[in-house]
């Protein structure tokens, strides 16, 4: 019995092992069994994604398969033989949805219209195309499949009236299938061609100046080329003139093979725009028989249509126009173009270029639909390429992205309330995501994934060069706990596939984010990229421009000026990107950061191009996160270490108003910060507390001619350049030095700004408050802090150079007063200036007076004192003043040269050697005395040339050129057996001074004569 049951346990044993293997081997080839696919059409045809499902033969499981939309309408065109309607046909597709379904797909004709044409009905008795009017041709073996329908022969004028074709067939494994466009179904019962042209021309005003996309329509805006702008050119009756009076009050438009425009040139639907707060047009419109002329029009916006065509007098309709522009100051455009005064040529034909524009509807621009008459139309094709391109290539390749649509399978982040973020890009890039995860998590997002490619300074070309080749050259990092972490070297195709991202973000190297030209290559890249992961949208990074003084290599193609890149970073968004329908929607970083430039914070690089890490690097991940989410940043809490409460408030500001006005820059209203600032105690002023003490000049480290900048993070001090003479600086204090409770004191008409350095800065603004008692606010963050004193006004065309002695300013001007137990030790106490004489009480009796004798350093003075103008500055303690700028002689385009030759000017003229040069006059040792200053500005160089003798002999050893010496004192030695001396001047950087003037020069160029020397 025993036995019995030991067998029948083992065998079964052995077949629960026999079925688990059974069953292991069909978990296994379920991989592999998806064999009978069932292929549905859709409820719009094969316009619609088409879902093809399939069961393991095995396990029973079921997968599903997404075919994009096989069939894409291109529209419609028209010329004056017939109507074309095409359609493209995404080839990948169709052969997915062949090879699932085993039907061959055969293309019938097209149903045609629903009304007659000029009287004759476009079908026969049996529903039948009528084969002398209609054709429609199948291009289905080239490489993308095309249908197209063409209408031939129809009568003049009935083309616009009738309705459009609305449908065509395939035959598909035997069955015949209408494919319907939802929108075409809606219309072409009811609406003419006119009447959808209409529709689908609707203009935004508020859209129009910035870019060619107009109520979600695309536009071609008509070169200045195309347009012919020309100055002194006009339309009248008898053509076209000038060369005369009333030509030079005018610019025409002189575009097409015959100079006018006609009907095809201008269809339906275009968009005249003319910039009308002065400016003004008349379409000088014409056709074979006599008509009246039109009038001018100051309306900013006119839509081309039927009745803008038709002769004012009835008598017909127009065929062709040409345009005159002109200047009209008025309020109205009634007076008639004869009474406008002349222009003359004033402006250039860009500048007519952005006052007068005209729009032409896309579907125009961009195709050529017209054919030979045995071929019939062009349809479009595998998403959207275009057959025949006519126009502008650049505007082309803006509104034409070929490529599959993923459109229907792109999915919200939000729909598992998971963000991914995977960036494709390069240092911006880096900077930009770097606290992403950190602002997320605080906006209220529970979970995180990101993800960055990174090559430094990689191009929109080198992304697509290594998609092409699937390269592993990235630097491929993750963040989805709030670190990153290194994945090693990986491909764009790699990352892609990776995940299931929610956005996928590109961006163009900074030094071409505004070339235009540079963006072609997203397009194909795109391609490469979107497939790998239909479902993820794609975002735009519109980096920022680079700080004022950045001297980044780039930097150059934008003229060095910041303003001009960024907009040229906006014009290339416009242009490339807000045309692109692949894209859903631009990171705007560079407008956030512009935006916070014009706060107190200020510049946030940390080298002239790549963000500060703090604060800049934050201001860019909020960007992202508002911009992709449209989550709120406001109450975001985990900021940075060096961002303190105050700069939060202005980077909120900026980012919020970057994703309301993403293309425009808008000032902070916190361009002083607010706080931080220490108390106003202005009602004490003047007053020592008990415990405390004044700080000498000495104590402070008071130093004239000095300042310190710590925008971008600096710590210099300046003493050489044209602004150091209107400041004095202090050395830097820490808190320790100048702690919580000191007092900070200015005078009436003064003012210093507070420096401060940390590991990122921001720039504080001057300050004028009479008195302050410094509180933490005032420290924040920072961890030094110094003071640059000035004249209140001091600006760029106003330089108040500071005359009075560090010790004058310590006392009268700038206070500091700290606690008695912080101020520091000074060896030799300050003498006072101009001290009161102390009253001796048993006082000597003076000597018998006698002629006192000359003391051998006396000087006599020399010069006279109208020769000097009133101010008195002081230059290391001692006081000056400066030759007038008649004293200095300035002689322009003109040098001497003392080798061997009199004094005399070498040189006259405005071209050549002498253009490079100022000359002085020349000077005895009376007019210039030992002890003398020569200042040069550092951006200068001066030769002091020299003569001896009876000043009719130079040196064969001329003197040569200081360039290094901003501040040079005149000397015995300096004049050696000179006994007259000249200067020649000139800039280092340019080898012409014809645009500058005597007034110009002497702002760079001074001789400042000790007081002593001055006669009065």
């Amino acid at each position: 019995m025993k036995k019995k049951l030991l067998i029948s346990l083992v065998l079964c044993l052995l077949a629960i092992f026999a079925f688990a293997l059974v069953v292991n081997a069909e978990e296994i080839a379920c991989e592999h069994k998806y064999e009978k696919w069932t292929v549905a059409l859709g409820s719009e045809g094969f316009l619609g994604d088409i879902t093809a499902k399939a069961d393991c033969t095995v396990c029973k499981k079921t997968t599903t398969e997404i075919i994009p939309k096989i069939f894409i309408t291109r529209g419609y065109s028209y010329s004056d033989d017939g109507i074309t309607q095409g359609y493209g046909v995404n080839r990948t597709s169709l052969a997915r949805y062949e090879e699932l379904s085993g039907e061959k797909v055969k293309f019938g004709a097209v149903v045609a219209l629903k009304a007659t044409i000029g009287n004759v009905s476009p079908l026969d008795k049996d529903g039948n195309p009528i084969s002398d009017k209609v054709k429609t041709n199948d291009y289905t073996e080239t490489d993308y499949n095309v249908i197209s329908v063409s209408i031939k022969g129809i009568p003049g004028g009935v083309k616009e009236s009738m309705p459009m074709m609305c449908a065509f067939y395939i035959n598909a494994g035997g069955r015949n299938t209408y494919l319907d466009n939802g929108a075409e179904k809606t219309v072409c019962d009811a609406k003419t061609y006119t009447e959808i042209a209409s529709d689908e021309l609707k203009k935004d005003e508020t859209k129009l100046e910035e870019y060619a996309i107009i109520d979600g329509k695309r536009y071609h805006e008509m070169t200045k080329e195309e347009l012919g702008l020309t100055f002194d050119f006009y339309w009248n009756k008898k053509g076209h003139e000038g060369g005369n009076d009333t030509g030079k009050k005018f610019w025409g438009t002189a575009g097409g093979e015959n100079l006018y425009f006609t009907r095809d040139d201008l269809p339906n639907g275009t968009i005249i725009y003319i910039e009308n707060t002065n400016w003004q047009y008349r379409p000088h419109k014409y056709h074979s028989g006599d008509f009246l002329r039109p009038g001018t029009t100051k309306e900013k916006y006119v839509v081309i249509d039927d009745d803008w065509w038709k002769d004012l007098d009835g008598n017909g309709t127009y065929d062709k126009v040409g345009f005159n522009i002109s200047y009209y100051p008025g309020d109205t455009a009634t007076d008639k173009v004869e009474n406008i005064s002349k222009i003359t040529n004033l402006y250039t034909v860009d500048e007519i270029a952005e006052i007068f524009k005209i729009y032409i509807p896309a579907s125009y621009a961009e195709v050529d639909w017209s054919t030979p008459d045995d071929e019939g139309g062009n349809g479009g094709n595998e998403g959207g390429t275009t057959p025949d391109v006519g126009g502008d290539t650049e505007e082309d390749e803006e509104i034409i992205i070929p490529g599959t649509d993923y459109t229907d399978v792109k999915q919200n982040w939000n729909d598992d309330g998971e963000l991914k973020i995977l960036a494709i890009g390069n240092s911006f890039s880096d900077d930009a995501m770097d606290h992403v995860y950190k602002v997320a998590i605080d906006a209220g997002i529970e979970k995180v994934t990101l993800g960055k490619l990174f090559i430094g300074g990689c191009s929109l070309a080198t992304h697509l060069s290594n998609a092409q080749g699937d390269k592993y050259a990235y630097d491929y990092k993750i963040n989805t706990a709030g670190e990153w972490e290194a994945q090693g070297n990986k491909s764009i195709k790699y990352a892609v596939e990776s995940d299931d991202w929610d956005f996928i973000t590109f961006q163009q190297v900074s030094g071409y984010s505004g070339v235009v030209d540079s963006y072609d290559d997203l397009i194909p890249l795109i391609n490469i990229v979107e497939p790998l992961n239909p479902s993820a949208r794609l975002a735009w990074h519109m980096t920022w421009a680079y700080s004022a003084n950045s001297s980044h290599s780039d930097y150059s193609k934008y003229d060095n000026d910041q303003m001009t890149m960024y907009n040229a970073i906006v014009k290339a968004v416009n242009k490339k990107i807000l045309t692109n329908y692949k894209i859903d929607v631009v990171i705007p970083s560079g407008t956030a950061v512009q935006n916070v430039r014009t706060s107190f914070i200020g510049d946030t690089t940390r080298d002239g191009y790549h963000l500060s890490y703090g604060i800049g690097r934050y201001i860019a991940a909020m960007t992202f996160v508002k911009a992709l989410t449209g989550l709120s940043i406001d109450n975001s809490i985990t900021t940075p270490d060096d961002v303190d409460t105050y700069e939060l408030k202005a980077i909120i500001e900026s980012v919020n108003n970057a994703i309301k006005t993403p293309y425009s820059v808008t000032t902070s209203s916190y361009p002083v910060k607010q706080g931080g600032t220490g108390g106003d105690d202005s009602a004490n002023a003047g007053v020592i507390p008990e415990g405390y003490v004044q700080l000498t000049a000495s104590q402070m480290g008071l130093t004239w001619a000095s300042y310190h900048n710590t925008t971008g993070n600096s710590e210099w001090e300046n003493t050489t350049d044209e602004w150091a003479t209107c400041f004095m600086a202090t050395k830097k204090f820490t808190r320790e030095e100048l702690p919580v409770g000191s007092i900070i004191e200015v005078a009436e008409g003064w003012q210093y700004r507070p420096e401060g350095w940390k590991f990122a800065v921001s720039r504080p603004d001057n300050v004028t408050t009479l008195r302050i008692i410094i509180d933490e606010e005032w420290w924040g963050s920072y961890t030094e802090r110094a003071f640059n004193i000035s004249q209140v006004g001091n600006s760029d065309k106003n330089h108040m150079v500071i005359t009075l002695s560090t010790t004058e300013v310590a006392n009268t001007i700038f206070k500091i007063i700290v606690p008695a137990s912080v101020a520091p030790d000074v060896d030799e106490p300050e003498t006072p200036v101009d001290p009161e004489t102390p009253v001796d009480p048993n006082p000597t009796p003076d000597p018998e007076p006698s002629e006192p004798e000359t003391p051998e350093t006396q000087v006599t003075p020399t010069v006279k004192s109208s020769d000097c103008v009133e101010e008195v500055t002081i230059i290391n303690g001692k006081e000056y003043r400066a030759l007038t700028l008649e004293a200095m002689g300035f002689i322009k385009n003109s040098f001497y040269n003392s080798a061997n030759t009199p004094p005399k000017i070498s040189g006259s003229g405005s071209t050549g050697l002498p253009a490079q040069y100022f000359a002085t006059k020349l000077f005895t040792q009376d007019e210039l005395p030992v002890g003398s200053i020569i200042y040069a500005h550092e951006n200068w160089m001066y030769r002091p040339e020299g003569w001896k003798g009876e000043a009719t002999n130079g040196d064969a050893n001329r003197p040569t050129e200081v360039t290094d010496a901003v501040y040079n004192t005149v000397t015995e030695s300096w004049w050696s057996t000179f006994t007259q001396r000249a200067f020649n001047i000139k800039l280092k950087t340019s080898s012409s001074l014809v645009s500058f003037t005597p007034e110009g020069v002497y702002e760079s160029f001074k001789i400042y004569i000790p007081v002593e020397n001055i006669q009065d």
